[in-house]
């Protein structure tokens, strides 16, 4: 066997042994790409689940603010219905006159933009 092939098939080996070993190296190098593209979307998913977590905190308590508040401003509806249901049953009762109703609803108060209504 002649020198140069030997020496050609050593080196067409060698060749074949390196392009196989960056074949496995490129394919480590893509899985390692991919594993930390999928922990950078992790890190993203994370934190927006902190971001969700406290959106939704801070939305419980003014959903329990506003709730509150609705209490209030219901009980003075409330209130307000059975005031004005009395003034009209006191209205419609037999003898009341103006100056009798009058007398019972009291002196007007200051109403909308400080006129008396």
């Amino acid at each position: 066997m002649d020198a140069s092939i030997v020496v050609a098939t050593l080196s067409a080996v060698v060749a074949l042994a390196a392009a196989v070993m960056t074949y496995r190296a490129s394919g480590k190098a893509t899985n390692v790409n991919e594993q930390a593209n999928q922990l950078q979307w992790v890190k993203e998913l994370r934190a927006d689940a902190g971001d969700a977590r406290r959106e939704v905190t801070d939305l419980r308590a003014k959903v329990a603010d506003l709730s509150r508040e609705l209490s209030v401003v219901t009980r003075e509806a409330e209130q307000l219905v059975a005031e004005m249901q009395l003034w009209r049953r006191t209205a419609w009762r037999e003898g009341m006159t103006i100056d009798r109703y009058r007398e019972f609803i009291g002196p007007p108060s200051a109403g909308i933009n400080g006129r008396h209504l």
